[in-house]
C-alpha cells in the first residue's frame, strides 16, 4: 500500500475526531479509528497497534488532569476501581491477541471477530442513543 498525503491527512483528521469524540462523549476513540483504517486498506496487523497507540497521547491529559478525582484515600475509588481495572486491563493486552488466534483457528475465518465487534459496536451507539447504560 502506498502512501499519499490524502492517506496521511486523512487519518490525522481521523485521530481529531476521535480524540474531541472521546473528550465529549467520554469513550475512547477506538470505535471511529479501527473501523476508518480498515476501510483505508491499512492492513489489520497495522491498524489495530496503531488504533491502541493513539489511546496514550490522547487519554494523558484527561488522565493527568482527573487524576485527583479519582478519589485515592483509604478504600476509595482509585484503589477499589482504577488500580484493578488499569492492571487487569495491561494483563488483558497481552491475551487479546492469543485468543484472537485460537478463535481463528477454532472457526477457520475471522467472521466472529467481526461479528464480536459489530455488536459491541451497536450495542454502545443503542445505549449512547437511548440513555441507557
Amino acid at each position: 500500500m502506498e502512501l499519499t498525503v490524502t492517506h496521511i491527512v486523512l487519518v490525522s483528521l481521523v485521530g481529531l475526531i476521535a480524540s474531541i469524540s472521546g473528550g465529549f462523549w467520554g469513550i475512547g476513540g477506538g470505535w471511529l479509528i479501527l473501523p476508518a483504517l480498515l476501510l483505508m486498506n491499512v492492513p489489520h496487523e497495522i491498524a489495530v497497534p496503531a488504533c491502541l497507540l493513539q489511546m496514550m497521547p490522547s487519554s494523558l491529559p484527561t488522565v493527568f488532569r482527573q487524576f485527583k478525582n479519582i478519589g485515592w484515600e483509604k478504600g476509595g475509588w482509585g484503589w477499589r476501581i482504577a488500580l484493578p481495572l488499569s492492571g487487569m486491563s495491561f494483563v488483558g493486552g497481552f491475551l487479546g491477541k492469543p485468543a484472537g488466534i485460537l478463535l481463528e483457528n477454532i472457526f477457520g475465518s475471522r467472521t466472529p471477530h467481526q461479528l464480536l465487534y459489530m455488536t459491541l459496536l451497536v450495542y454502545v451507539f443503542l445505549s449512547t442513543l437511548l440513555g441507557t447504560s
